[in-house]
């Protein structure tokens, strides 16, 4: 306690003592001024006038604690429990930054890391917290008892326990993977944990010296250091996860190395201020060999207190395992993780109460004053019950909302809200056996609260949350009721030993356990007492021997790591990557990847999109032998879209484009075949009317450029990549080739994750999968563009994120109007806030010649890759229409003389179109779901156009021409359209069935239409009347108005939730709405609309 804090104390006490005589006054006078400021290993820690005593001063009969002492005592506390509050937040909040930052990467990333992290907290971290909390009861002692120096001993041998501890643990990590695996986690995702935990190793020894530098602070209540280096690295934190994740591109890599980084940034930080403050002085005397004696009874109470604390947190890690195995394991395991990770928030409340009281109870335990340790404890507790009061009224108030956090799904907002009672009243019980377990670390009952977690946790919890969950059925809330159950044992425990404590002894015993270690230490240490160290820097080489040593075996793992690892594709396939065997060091494959960033095709600088004339020499420089780059051919021959050039040197490779340098404009080539002697032959992207023989043309050295990144956002280009919306050039460094390798296979990731369109007849009969390709059938006029339009517009109001149209060989009126809707609903903005904007539009038109119809598409699709790639993001594409590009490549074959196979289509139909679609899929960094648009000539779906397109695709929406007939827009053919999403394992047992149910009635109406043409209705029985009727219902209940449709039809468009679609259409087969006339089914949204439009239809029909 500080000294003016401790005189304050002592004045209020007066009255009380000059009451029970002036023995007990000069007993505390001189003990207090015995101690003075001046403690060594020579100084008795109390007086033989105290001990004759027995600490009479402090007994129970002879205090009396009035109003204000407790208005201090709960003013003290609270001055030390908040920042420890927000030093706990700040901490714990690196790791969630960290997978916040991977989640921009993809769901098997942030899975991965989101495990990884899990495991290392089991692992690793909860460890090394339990065993540094050791230092609350020996460092606050020895304070209390004014052995001043003595922090600093037990300090620096906990930094020798824990960093020798981290060498195991690092070890545990680096095989995270094979453990994850051998437990029965996915291959997948425990590989990636496994990475993720390998580059988060260093983090093991930075946070081991952390824990010890936090309690050496916070027990002698300097608590603000704490509190302004956590802060500060935790802004540092997001500089470092922005620059390591996205910038290097090291993906979770950074991340994980990012909360190393972050940790040692802290450490160090406080190593500075611990030599340099005056306040730090009388307990920091530098390195000392005291450090090196009396280990094993340190290890003891730190394998106590490490036990203690990971029984708990292990409870709670358990119960999400457990969630897994819930019949609806998705839906109980994200509402567990919503559940888990609210609990941690308020749960660092409780931890800052629990630090606190920590420090006050060892604080006057130390200094013999038994009373004052009551009374800090009888205030906590009072402050704990208004702390658990409030936040359960708290959290109580926000259940309906506080799922939305977390979650859009209707179904995880109210499981979250049933479950937020059960966390209200978890939170206040273990708001409450923090504070008990805080004074029980005060006072050093490791080994008893271990014995009662472990009877609470794994002999009650455990078996009453299984009992719960799996016998009694109760799910997931089952599964919390029995972490409840815990918490009420050992809070009764807790309370039971509190109140059954002779403080007065336990006041005795910390005096003469601090005192022992003062005659230890006399008796062991190296140095006499009475003498200098004779070489003071021994100690010090040993301490820094012992840490070059872990740090060598860290290094080691690494390098191990990084050899084992494989190395991850370059982005530009003419860039060189430097071999993993030169990775030394992650600093020096940071260094590699700066490099490598500098000169990849994702990052390099190109030319502006319409580049100044330059004159440039009959012969051209050639600066890349293998490309030809730089060298200057001329136009031999000019056929239409095809132009042939001649080049005397540096002959281009196919795919490269060349520029028409006399062209008035700029003119882009791409080599498409070798005609020899130095021949090429190419297809133009723009008319060629004027160009003619002997024009130069430069040979770029890489295929067609595109700008990429978020400059593209709100603007329309071409598929040169050159800005056609009159807005100007498009600002950007960023530029990659539309030709591109696919991703390798090891890099792509299986997403079984359904993406919400708010279109009543997709979602329910064919859903899309997120990241999945889609095929939208349909001959001309059937409402292909149109629904194309809508799935844009539901999307990024609904879900965000950013989306990518590619106009392929359409009509120019569709995109004008795509264009202005995407305006008016606020998808693109103009001006300056276009960088708000969710779109980009790569346009080639009906109108243009087939070379740039062919690339369009590719060049749309490039600029995907990048947000998927560069930026982690989950990108919709939109290609209307991919027969266009299937058609626009037929024409190319031709101009190229390449004979047709079937039906006139090309010979290499397969391979233009599997070259498109493989690119589109789901990686570890992100994913594209691409929506294409496929026309069908004649309504043929054995065209071979279509039908190469299927084998590429995950959904199918056919659009039916005898549907739109009938008037029912969209014309989704409910019979016909497919999804591989529609399973029970996906979607559930009452989507699934509902589908089925739809599905299997309008197949019944279909088959009774031919007997209804025949004979008639009256011919048919009364089951199958009613089949007839509840079909027709549903078939004009599928119908739903669009929002791009307002302006044409009047009518408002509507989004209709997952949920509420499942159960409308269950009540329709159920029979609920058979009363309902069929016209008040057509053209609406959800049942509540059908229902308000009966009501309407029967007023009027009544008023008529």
């Amino acid at each position: 306690m500080p000294k003016a804090l401790k005189a304050r104390c002592i004045m209020r006490l007066q009255p009380a003592m000059a009451t029970s005589g002036h023995l007990v006054w000069n007993a505390l006078s001189s003990i207090t001024m015995e101690r003075g400021d001046k403690s060594s290993l020579d100084t008795p820690l109390c007086p033989n006038q105290c001990r004759n005593h027995e600490l009479d001063v402090h007994t129970s009969e002879q205090c009396c604690c009035c109003r204000e002492d407790i208005v201090e005592e709960a003013k003290m506390q609270l001055w030390l429990a908040g920042p420890l509050i927000a030093v706990s937040l700040l901490q714990y909040s690196l790791q969630m930054i960290s997978i916040m930052f991977v989640g921009h990467l993809g769901e098997l990333p942030i899975a991965g890391a989101s495990l990884g992290n899990s495991f290392a907290s089991v692992t690793g971290y909860s460890v090394l917290l339990g065993m540094g909390s050791a230092l609350e009861t020996l460092c606050g002692q020895a304070y209390g008892a004014k052995q001043y120096h003595m922090l600093g001993v037990y300090t620096q041998r906990a930094m020798l326990v824990l960093l020798g501890l981290s060498i195991p643990l690092s070890l545990i990590w680096f095989y995270t993977s094979n453990l994850l695996i051998a437990m029965g986690q996915d291959h997948e995702i425990s590989t990636e944990a496994g990475t993720f935990n390998r580059w988060m190793i260093p983090a093991l020894f930075a946070y081991a010296l952390l824990q010890c530098l936090n309690r050496f602070l916070q027990t002698q209540n300097n608590v603000f250091p704490m509190l302004i280096s956590s802060g500060i690295t935790t802004l540092v934190h997001i500089v470092f996860c922005w620059v390591l994740v996205f910038e290097f591109e090291l993906g979770s890599k950074g991340a994980a190395l990012a909360i190393s980084m972050s940790y040692l940034v802290n450490v160090i930080m406080l190593v500075i201020y611990i030599n340099l403050a005056t306040a730090c002085a009388p307990t920091w005397n530098g390195v000392s060999n005291e450090a090196l004696n009396d280990m094993l009874s340190f290890i003891k109470l730190a394998i106590a207190s490490a036990v203690m604390i990971c029984l708990e947190y292990w409870s709670f890690e358990m119960v999400v395992l457990l969630s897994g195995l819930l019949p609806n394991p998705k839906l109980e395991t994200s509402v567990l993780s919503i559940s888990l990770n609210t609990c941690w928030m308020v749960y660092m409340i409780s931890v800052g109460l629990g630090g606190a009281i920590s420090t006050r109870v060892s604080n006057e335990l130390g200094g013999g004053n038994a009373q004052g340790a009551l009374l800090a404890l009888r205030v906590m507790i009072a402050i704990a019950i208004i702390e658990g009061t409030t936040v359960a009224l708290v959290t109580i108030l926000v259940r309906k909302v506080w799922g939305k956090l977390y979650s859009n799904e209707d179904e995880v907002i109210k499981y979250v809200a049933k479950m937020m009672p059960l966390l209200a009243l978890s939170d206040f019980l273990d708001g409450f056996q923090c504070v008990l377990s805080g004074a029980a670390r005060g006072c050093g009952w490791q080994n008893l609260c271990a014995f009662i977690n472990l009877g609470a946790y794994y002999v009650l919890a455990i078996p009453s949350a299984i009992l719960f969950a799996f016998v009694f059925r109760i799910g997931g809330m089952g599964l919390w009721m029995g972490i409840i159950c815990g918490l009420s044992v050992q809070g009764i425990a807790l309370i039971t030993v509190n109140a059954r404590t002779d403080w007065d002894k336990e006041a005795r015993k910390a005096v003469q356990a601090t005192e022992k270690t003062k005659f230890d230490l006399c008796a062991y240490s190296v140095t006499p007492p009475h003498s200098s160290n004779p070489n003071p820097l021994h100690s010090l080489f040993s301490l820094l021997s012992l840490k070059m040593a872990s740090r060598r075996l860290v290094s080691s793992l690494i390098r191990s790591s990084l050899r084992r690892s494989s190395s991850k594709p370059s982005i530009s396939a003419s860039a060189s990557r430097l071999s993993s065997s030169n990775r030394a060091t992650p600093y020096g494959y940071l260094l590699n990847r700066v490099a490598e960033y500098a000169t990849s095709a994702a990052a390099a600088a190109a030319p502006p999109s319409t580049p100044p004339k330059k004159e440039v020499g009959g012969g051209g420089k050639i600066t890349d032998e293998f490309t030809g780059k730089g060298a200057i051919g001329q136009v031999c021959q000019v056929i239409g879209a095809v132009v042939d050039v001649r080049f005397d040197e540096g002959l281009p490779p196919i795919l490269t484009a060349l520029e028409v340098l006399d062209h008035s404009s700029r003119l882009v080539l791409e080599v498409a075949q070798h005609l020899g002697e130095g021949v090429v032959r190419t297809i133009a992207m723009d008319a060629t009317e004027g160009v003619v023989r002997g024009w130069r043309v430069l040979n770029t050295g890489s295929p067609i450029k595109v700008p990429v990144g978020r400059a593209t956002l709100g603007r329309i280009i071409n598929v040169i990549g050159e800005p056609i919306d009159e807005k100007g050039d498009i600002k950007t460094e960023h530029y990659l080739p539309i030709h591109r390798e696919a991703p390798a296979f090891v890099e792509q990731a299986t997403e079984q994750q359904i993406l919400v369109t708010g279109i009543k007849v997709v979602d329910l009969l064919a859903p899309y999968q997120r990241g999945g390709k889609i095929g939208l059938f349909g001959g001309a006029g059937v409402g292909k563009t149109v629904l194309i339009m809508e799935l844009i517009n539901n999307v990024a109001k609904a879900h965000g994120g950013f989306s990518v149209f590619a106009g392929v060989g359409e009509r120019t009126r569709e995109g004008n109007d795509l264009y202005r809707e995407m305006i008016e609903s606020g998808v693109i903005k103009l001006g300056d806030k276009q960088s708000e904007s969710k779109c980009a539009l790569v346009y080639g038109q009906m109108n243009e010649p087939p070379g740039a119809r062919a690339r369009v598409g590719l060049t749309g699709l490039t600029v995907a890759e990048h947000f998927r790639d560069a930026e982690g993001q989950d990108v919709l594409l939109f290609v209307d229409n991919i027969f266009r590009f299937t058609q626009a490549n037929s024409e190319v074959s031709a101009l190229l003389g390449r004979i047709p196979s079937a039906v006139g289509y090309q010979p290499t139909l397969s391979t233009d179109l599997g070259g498109l679609q493989e690119r589109i899929t789901t990686t570890k960094k992100g994913s594209i779901t691409s929506v294409q648009a496929i026309y069908v000539p004649a309504d043929d779906l054995t065209d071979p156009a279509p039908a190469t397109t299927f084998a590429h695709l995950d959904a199918t929406t056919v659009l039916s021409r005898q549907i739109s007939e009938l008037g029912i827009y969209p014309a989704v053919d409910p019979l016909d359209s497919t999804s591989r999403m529609l399973s029970p394992l996906i979607l559930g047992e009452d989507h699934y069935e509902c589908a089925r149910g739809v599905q299997k009635v309008l197949q019944n109406y279909k088959n009774l239409q031919d007997i209804i043409a025949i004979l008639g209705m009256d011919e048919l029985s009364e089951d199958d009347k009613l089949t007839v009727a509840r079909a027709r219902k549903i078939q004009r209940f599928l119908s739903q108005p669009f929002h791009v449709a307002e302006v044409f039809t009047g009518a408002p468009g509507k989004y209709v939730d997952l949920k509420e679609n499942v159960s409308s259409f269950k009540g329709v087969l159920d029979g609920k709405y058979d009363d309902l006339p069929e016209q008040s089914f057509y053209m609406v949204g959800g049942i509540e609309e059908v229902i308000a439009k009966a009501e309407k239809i029967a007023k009027e029909s009544a008023a008529s």
